[in-house]
């Protein structure tokens, strides 16, 4: 299957709006999209490939935009950083002071934490929500079978984005350089 790779760019001329760009690695195709307004860098599309959810600059939060009909379909009332569990079912945003689990269906909450939660990431297999505690050098870890139950075990030190490997018995943490 092909597995499309997109990535933006700064706002055009008049500074009102951003192009966001979709490779095609099957058919080794860019095309462009023109969006109406601009938006932060941070982005993150659906597993599916149909919304972009992106921190907005107009309004308070995260914006959902259709890719497809091009039309802006919500505007979520929290901003910060975004996963989603592999079944495609929940959205986990957090910002560093608190964590939004939202369904990825009409976007009601699930579970908010106001613990100092940061960098999100759910098992493969949909059951453990990995994240780390922005304040001190520790990894939470919510149980989503038992109502999110929630465990925190103390680590040597924040080091970037929590994978889980396949099976959920490993962690690696994914360090971004500049």
């Amino acid at each position: 299957t092909d597995y499309p790779v997109y990535f933006r760019k700064d706002e055009d001329a008049y500074g009102t709006s951003t192009y966001l760009y979709r490779y095609s690695p099957n058919t080794n195709e860019v095309d462009s999209l023109l969006f109406p307004r601009n938006f932060s860098d941070y982005f993150r599309i659906s597993p599916d490939g149909k919304l972009i959810y992106f921190n907005s600059i107009s309004n308070a939060g995260k914006e959902v935009y259709d890719i497809e009909t091009q039309e802006f379909i919500n505007v979520l009332p929290y901003s910060g950083n975004i996963s989603f569990s592999p079944d495609s079912q929940l959205i986990a945003i957090s910002d560093g002071s608190e964590l939004y689990i939202i369904n990825a269906n009409d976007y009601s909450l699930i579970y908010h934490d106001t613990t100092d939660v940061a960098r999100a990431v759910f098992t493969r297999d949909n059951k453990k929500l990995f994240c780390f505690n922005s304040t001190t050098p520790n990894l939470i870890i919510l149980d989503r079978e038992n109502n999110f139950s929630k465990t925190e075990k103390q680590i040597d030190g924040l080091a970037g984005l929590p994978i889980p490997s396949y099976n959920g018995q490993k962690l690696f943490f994914l360090n971004y350089f500049n």
